[in-house]
């Protein structure tokens, strides 16, 4: 069997590394990276490294396992998403599928369940979360429409959303320049390309857009 490169990212440290290493003792399994704390830092990894497999916190903090399954299935579409949560219910489920990962199981289930649901979303089959529903947590619809925000927002290169990051910390362009290394008039155009794309009237329209998709930190 061909080696299957994963990445882990999830909100708590201690998670990541002890699933790194449960993980690392899988002959077939080879980790890649193992990342904690928000989600903005994991997506650029995945980028970089694109593996095979990236198992996702559900609920990573600024930026969301379905935000994260957008953004990767258009910046890494050779790494399948494998979503993971202690919590959650049938909205959830229904808006991971929705946005594309590939599965979601429960962190409640055992490594060899893990390391066969790995093996499913390599081979391309989709991983259904076969616990029933826990405590409501979530539970009521918003009415928010990701599929139509992320239309707006799918074109934004990683670069551009770093420089929406600095922007996000209100501080002004010639400092997202200074952090970024990069010229003024190059950070202009940066600004100028993300109102095209988004169709937005100000930056902090895009901003509130990004943050509620849970692309960028708060």
């Amino acid at each position: 069997m061909d080696e299957i490169t994963v990445l882990i990212a999830d909100s708590e440290r201690l998670f990541a590394e002890s699933l790194g290493r449960a993980l690392a003792g899988e002959p077939e399994l080879k980790v890649v990276g193992e990342h904690f704390g928000p989600g903005r830092a994991a997506l650029d990894a995945v980028i970089v490294a694109q593996p095979n497999v990236v198992l996702y916190d559900f609920w990573t903090s600024g930026t969301s396992g379905p935000a994260a399954a957008r953004y990767l299935s258009a910046w890494a579409p050779g790494s399948r998403v494998l979503l993971l949560s202690w919590l959650h219910g049938p909205y959830q489920v229904r808006e991971s599928y929705d946005a594309g990962a590939s599965g979601m199981v429960s962190k409640k289930i055992s490594l060899p369940e893990l390391v066969a649901a790995v093996r499913d979303v390599q081979a391309g089959r989709s991983v259904r979360c076969a616990e029933p529903v826990t405590r409501g947590v979530a539970k009521a619809y918003t009415g928010h429409d990701p599929a139509g925000c992320w239309a707006r927002l799918e074109k934004l290169t990683p670069r551009e959303l770093a420089v929406l990051q600095i922007l996000s910390e209100v501080r002004p362009v010639t400092e997202v320049a200074d952090v970024l290394g990069i010229a003024r008039s190059t950070t202009k155009n940066h600004v100028h390309n993300i109102l095209q794309k988004t169709d937005a009237a100000s930056v902090d329209e895009v901003i509130d857009l990004a943050q509620h998709e849970g692309l960028l930190g708060r």
